[in-house]
């Protein structure tokens, strides 16, 4: 029963806008107990027909091992929370089934599931944060970024990179018996590796 109140403050924290006050931390994040663990819901990532995501902080862990969430030895670590209603459990099951079957080589481009909470009324999925956004953003923000050419369109080369990157984990996606069933500019998340200068 914390799908509307979730909705209620992404709606309080949209309306915000992005002022930073030096109010109370109550006004600014929500607090989010899951048997195992407990979170601290900082904003709100984006939102889909059915649900919401979050970042979220991990303020604590138990270490039971059907309870509580896979996490490192890192204490207050950024994670993603995808609450949706009415509940899911599908996604959960087919990523790790993905990352099961995949080579390890693709591993990376799927985004890892760290746990689901079910309720009889809605879900809650744990995921790696990834914080370069998506593809949409990319291609969105080009000019800004200084990565565009005239017209304001994305960079060709980065336009074959990235079509090429898609292409090798859709064929490993397909070699292992999946598809995917909704590829999209805006749900592939960017996961580009830095490299020392």
């Amino acid at each position: 029963g914390r799908f509307e109140s979730l909705l209620s403050f992404a709606k309080k924290k949209s309306r915000r806008g992005s002022s930073k006050s030096v109010s109370s931390m109550d006004d600014s994040t929500y607090q989010l107990a899951l048997p195992g663990c407990d979170l601290l819901i900082r904003d709100k990532l984006g939102e889909g027909g059915f649900g919401i995501v979050f970042e979220a902080q991990v303020k604590a862990s138990v270490d039971d091992a059907d309870d509580s969430m896979d996490l490192d030895e890192e204490d207050d670590i950024l994670v993603a929370v995808k609450v949706v209603k009415p509940r899911n459990i599908w996604e959960f099951h087919i990523l790790r089934r993905v990352h099961a079957a995949l080579p390890a080589h693709l591993r990376s481009s799927v985004i890892d599931p760290r746990a689901l909470y079910v309720y009889r009324d809605e879900s809650y999925l744990i995921l790696d944060l990834c914080t370069q956004g998506t593809l949409l953003d990319i291609v969105n923000h080009a000019a800004d970024a200084g990565v565009s050419q005239q017209g304001a369109c994305l960079d060709e080369l980065l336009v074959m990179f990235f079509t090429i990157e898609l292409f090798k984990f859709i064929e490993g996606m397909h070699e292992t018996g999946f598809i995917h069933g909704d590829l999209k500019i805006d749900n592939c998340m960017v996961r580009l590796e830095s490299t020392a200068a």
